[in-house]
């Protein structure tokens, strides 16, 4: 119980978004789809920018709809994003944040507003580690690349639907906000280093 607290204390942001994601999949095991409908982002953009509604870019990032896709997506989360934490609370707050709502919109925009997990941020996480690993030489920033291969592997496969339905843009667009928010950091520190 002790090392569970202090881990707790540890990756905070970490437990909390596997608390967060546990809520949306009692609550569907419990009732049914129509019990979590406020979870899902609404049918359009007028919608969405209502002053009570915009929350709702990324309560999509939560929802689960079987035990295997939330431990799959909380397994991912737990590897990649403790990472982050480890290094920096408010680094890994700010990329989930982003990325969130950019794969959330992306899924949104081209598919429509039904779907949910975890796994455009898990991808966001991953092109974030990989280049801060690879050009900036953040030696911390290491995962497994078996891992990582079979990542990407799974985006052209799940878009033929061998894996049923996935949330495929909502994948790229995670990965794409991840690689971006990565050369955006590096960047910035290079202009930071320049001014000292």
């Amino acid at each position: 119980m002790n090392s569970l607290l202090r881990d707790i204390n540890q990756r905070p942001l970490v437990w909390l978004m596997i608390v967060l994601s546990c809520i949306p999949y009692a609550i569907l095991s419990r009732n049914n789809l129509a019990a979590i409908s406020g979870w899902f982002m609404p049918d359009t953009l007028s919608e969405l920018v209502q002053p009570f509604s915009l929350w709702r870019l990324w309560t999509p990032t939560f929802v689960h709809y079987t035990a295997l896709h939330l431990l799959t997506n909380l397994v991912l989360w737990w590897l990649l994003a403790s990472k982050i934490e480890r290094e920096s609370r408010l680094e890994l707050f700010i990329v989930t944040v982003i990325s969130a709502a950019c794969a959330n919109l992306c899924q949104w925009w081209i598919i429509g507003p039904k779907f949910g997990g975890l796994s455009g941020v898990v991808y966001a996480l991953m092109g974030y580690l990989w280049v801060l690993f690879k050009f900036s030489g953040k030696e911390n920033y290491r995962f497994d690349p078996v891992l990582g291969i079979f990542l990407l592997a799974i985006i052209p496969l799940s878009i033929t639907g061998i894996f049923g339905k996935l949330a495929n843009y909502a994948h790229l667009g995670g990965l794409a906000s991840g690689v971006v928010l990565a050369c955006a950091s590096i960047l910035l520190k290079k202009q930071m280093g320049r001014k000292k």
